[in-house]
This record gives C-alpha cells, sequence and structure tokens, in this order.
C-alpha cells in the first residue's frame, strides 16, 4: 500500500509540473519571450500535454517562431490525435481549403470539423 501511494504522489507531482510548463508558456507569451514560451510547451508537448502541442504549432503557424508551416501542421495533428479541439478546428479548415501546405481533402476537413 505505501508504495502505491508514494507512486501516485510522484506521477500526480510530475503532472503539476508539465502542466506548470504550459502556464509558465502563456506568461512567457504575454510577454513576448517567444523562445522561452517554446522552450516550456516543448516540455510539456513531449509528455502529452495536447494543449502545449496546440500552442507550439500556433507560434511556427503565426511567426511568433520563425514560419514553419510543415512544424505547425506536425504539431496541430499531434494535438488533434489527443482531441483537442482547436488543433482539430484548424486542421479541418486547412484542410477545407487547401492551404498551408496542406493538399485539399474535403473527407479529412470534415472529419476534423466534426
Amino acid at each position: 500500500m505505501k508504495r502505491l501511494l508514494i507512486t501516485t504522489t510522484f506521477v500526480i507531482s510530475i503532472g503539476s509540473v508539465w502542466a506548470g510548463d504550459v502556464e509558465d508558456g502563456d506568461v512567457a507569451m504575454k510577454l513576448k519571450d517567444y523562445a522561452s514560451a517554446a522552450r516550456k510547451y516543448k516540455r510539456a508537448a513531449e509528455h502529452g500535454n495536447a494543449e502545449a502541442m496546440y500552442n507550439l504549432g500556433w507560434m511556427f503557424h503565426s511567426g511568433a517562431l520563425p514560419r514553419d508551416v510543415d512544424e505547425a501542421v506536425r504539431w496541430y495533428k499531434m494535438a488533434a490525435k489527443k482531441n483537442f479541439p482547436e488543433a482539430q478546428n484548424i486542421l479541418g479548415i486547412m484542410y477545407k481549403s487547401g492551404v498551408e501546405n496542406l493538399a485539399k481533402d474535403t473527407v479529412e476537413a470534415e472529419r476534423m470539423l466534426k
């Protein structure tokens, strides 16, 4: 029983660190410290945080980081696979219109927008 409790506490603590990274990234974004925000988001994204994945996609898409649409789409797709609605929405729009390095794909657009 003690072992389970310790393990659970450790997992909860680590999860909080990654959630804190997203919050710290949000603060850095507001301060326009994009490099710091990207580092925080990337750490959380690498541990499965869909919001951080989406935020990295947005940073590459918007030009907050050096604009790289392929990299943006990669992060958006990872977030979409985790059912993050904002990522699914933007990918759906991109597939629907066939812009930003994505071929028009109405079937995929419809799937993403549902």
